[in-house]
């Protein structure tokens, strides 16, 4: 089961009440979350709570870590750092959980090549840490209606989307620049 939803960790008591049925129930299924990095702290998701995901065969954890720059980071309003990664990469690195997926991206509003130089030394330090580890892009930044960043790269470089809903698909799949569509 792929609990596709990006707060599945946000609160503590649901997902410990979740640990709580899981084993009660005595359920055998396989499941995977998506996880922030910031929870790998001792007052959530330290060695005891990872045990606790393994008991309940949690298989895959990912994280959208996006970048390794901090001014990246931050203008992502991700509300992570780069130590904050680092830290959950070393947390999972022994652990049975099969797998811990990190995504990236690049080409950002005000992202310089000291940025991706950033990135690239962060998943390194990830696939250091732990050799398992599934290391997805850096992606390509895509462009998607709404929120401060959509907002900022309409106005700052005349950046022109679908009108219509219908067009969004053209639009995110065309190998060519999209604005030739329109």
């Amino acid at each position: 089961i792929y609990f596709r939803d990006e707060n599945f960790f946000q609160n503590k008591m649901r997902v410990i009440e979740f640990i709580k049925l899981y084993k009660e129930n005595n359920f055998h299924f396989t499941w995977t979350a998506n996880c922030r990095a910031d929870f790998f702290n001792d007052n959530y998701i330290n060695e005891e709570f990872i045990r606790q995901l393994e008991e309940i065969n949690c298989a895959n954890l990912a994280f959208g870590l996006e970048s390794g720059s901090n001014k990246i980071l931050k203008k992502l309003n991700k509300k992570i750092s780069v130590d904050q990664s680092i830290h959950a990469a070393h947390q999972l690195a022994p652990s049975s959980i099969k797998r811990r997926r990190y995504s990236f991206m690049m080409g950002l509003p005000d992202e310089n090549y000291q940025d991706y130089i950033a990135t690239f030394k962060l998943i390194r330090e990830i696939v250091r840490v732990d050799p398992k580890a599934t290391i997805i892009g850096p992606q390509y930044f895509r462009v998607y209606p709404g929120g401060k960043l959509y907002d900022e790269i309409l106005e700052r470089y005349f950046y022109k989307t679908p009108d219509k809903f219908e067009d969004w698909c053209l639009f995110l799949t065309n190998e060519n620049d999209p604005n030739e569509l329109f």
